[in-house]
């Protein structure tokens, strides 16, 4: 009797050591290749283009066309800086500044007055936006943009012969300005010219200790734009 035990537990032993030899060399379900394996989908990636960076200057002159804007200083010439951040080859952000003073007769060059007083104007408009472009072709983009405008304003009227102070006055406002550039660029990308026509400005509630009224930046302007790539 105890030789048959000792049989049978030899028996089974030998057993359950064959029966976990072949679990272990089983492979791993799923990476057999065989009808019915579970097999992973297509991966799809996706491409997000690199952005791109310009840094412009301009120079150019803001034609002003509300009434009492144009009759006291015709316009503005001006000068800007201004950051492009494309996230597509035919789209870009903008921000930017621009900067411009200019005199004028607040008597309407009237020969009436003759009291050679001469009004002075300083205009700095920020800047944000998006530029599109509507040409196919690759070194003659055509940009069509919109941007939002912080605007601020001060006007200075000198002091006059009769006692009466200096005044300065000084505010901000809000607007929007729409523009067009056609724009040549090198055959490396690098370096860009174009010519920017844009309509709009703000109107600025300008206050004082003496009076108050609003002036408007509102006119069409015409800028010379030169680019960098960075």
């Amino acid at each position: 009797m105890p030789c048959f035990a000792a049989g049978t537990f030899r028996s089974r032993s030998a057993l359950l050591i064959a029966l976990a030899l072949s679990i272990l060399t089983v492979p791993a379900m799923g990476q057999t290749g065989e009808v019915g394996a579970p097999s992973a989908g297509p991966t799809t990636e996706i491409e997000i283009p690199p952005l791109t960076f310009d840094v412009s200057v301009s120079y150019g002159y803001d034609l002003l066309t509300e009434t009492d804007m144009s009759d006291t200083y015709q316009g503005l010439p001006n000068y800007g800086l201004e950051l492009s951040i494309g996230f597509d080859e035919n789209a870009a952000l903008l921000f930017g500044v621009r900067h411009g003073s200019t005199e004028g007769d607040p008597f309407y060059n009237d020969p009436t007055f003759q009291s050679g007083v001469k009004n002075k104007l300083e205009v700095t408009p920020l800047s944000v936006g998006l530029k599109v472009n509507a040409s196919e072709h690759p070194r003659l983009p055509i940009w069509l943009g919109g941007s939002f405008l912080a605007v601020w304003c001060r006007e200075t009227t000198p002091g006059q012969d009769d006692g009466l102070a200096s005044q300065a006055q000084d505010g901000w406002g809000m607007g929007f300005r729409a523009s067009v550039q056609p724009q040549w660029r090198s055959a490396s990308d690098e370096y860009g010219v174009g010519l920017e026509i844009s309509f709009g400005g703000a109107d600025i509630d300008l206050n004082s200790s003496w009076y108050g009224h609003t002036a408007s930046t509102a006119g069409v302007a015409a800028h010379l734009v030169f680019s960098k790539r960075l």
